[in-house]
């Protein structure tokens, strides 16, 4: 596939992870649940308080072990009061992380369609 194509491929994914703060004026860990995964980056939501282009660390669970992947925060969408959507793009990646994520992203396709199908 183009890579481009594979970049904006996204599957839609639950599953519960953390952030960690590399820029921003807050520190800790914020829990957050994912949307969608793709090759490029992560849609999320959490509590309020991240802003554009902000920087974060995502724990991502992947098949082989999970990945700590930096994003730079694109969008921020209000869902409730004190919830946002953040959707995010990986930065700084090296290629094993993004053979690992994609591997990650073509099987989470897969598992879906054969879902899809009834194939179990």
């Amino acid at each position: 596939l183009d890579p481009e194509v594979r970049r904006n491929l996204r599957v839609p994914v639950k599953f519960d992870s953390f952030i960690y703060p590399i820029t921003g004026g807050w520190r800790g860990r914020r829990s957050v649940q994912s949307l969608d995964l793709s090759c490029g980056g992560v849609a999320f939501r959490g509590e309020a308080g991240l802003e554009k282009d902000e920087q974060v660390e995502l724990v991502v669970p992947t098949e082989e072990a999970p990945l700590i992947m930096r994003c730079q925060i694109l969008r921020v969408k209000e869902l409730q009061e004190n919830t946002r959507l953040y959707a995010t793009k990986f930065i700084d990646m090296c290629e094993d992380e993004e053979v690992t994520i994609r591997e990650t992203v073509f099987s989470l396709q897969l598992q879906n369609r054969n879902l899809r199908d009834g194939n179990k």
